[in-house]
């Protein structure tokens, strides 16, 4: 199965093409089309969808995603459905559109452990969880780079896709309960 996606930032890039296959193990590649910012996404998600294929192959099933910060999710993902409601894509498994409660970089947080495994491989430095509950935090992505910081890792996509290859997806719905809808669109028929 080819899964194509639509985010915000080249961080996401990363930490979509790594969690998709770990939720849908039958996804063998993801297609990735990177909206360079919330401001520009609402406006370019909607082509952007019409361009996912993997070389002259249309992907199966797409889901564009993008963060709600401090919004109501539903009335973002609304938006995001008005935005392509009438226009026909030729995925046979469809589309669906999702928004992150505040930020990807909450789902980061979500497993030190990934964090200190990927640090300890990279010579860095152990840090200790972030406390409180992770979906409250409204500037995720700081808080993100901090911790990377204490841990000696750059923030780039490269240091959040290895991450994101070493989280526990039970790890992540336990400390981000919203993480289990982006897990059902992205596994429905």
């Amino acid at each position: 199965m080819r899964f194509g996606v639509v985010v915000e930032g080249a961080t996401d890039v990363a930490v979509f093409e790594e969690l998709i296959p770990k939720i849908r193990p039958e996804v063998v590649k993801v297609v990735t089309r990177l909206a360079r910012g919330k401001s520009r996404f609402m406006g370019l998600f909607p082509n952007l969808l019409s361009t996912l294929r993997d070389g002259s192959v249309w992907v199966d099933r797409a889901i564009a995603v993008r963060d709600a910060d401090d919004q109501d999710p539903l009335l973002i993902e609304q938006a995001m459905q008005g935005a392509i409601s009438g226009r026909k894509y030729p995925f046979w498994k469809g589309v669906g559109v999702h928004a992150t409660k505040r930020e990807t970089e909450t789902w980061m947080l979500a497993d030190v452990a990934a964090i200190n495994r990927v640090a300890a491989r990279r010579q860095g430095a152990a840090v200790a969880a972030v406390a409180g509950p992770l979906e409250e935090i409204r500037d995720a992505k700081e808080r993100f780079k901090k911790l990377l910081f204490k841990a000696s890792l750059p923030y780039e996509p490269e240091v959040a896709r290895e991450i994101a290859q070493e989280i526990e997806l039970a790890v992540l719905r336990q400390e981000c309960p919203s993480f289990r809808l982006f897990e059902a669109k992205v596994l429905a028929p």
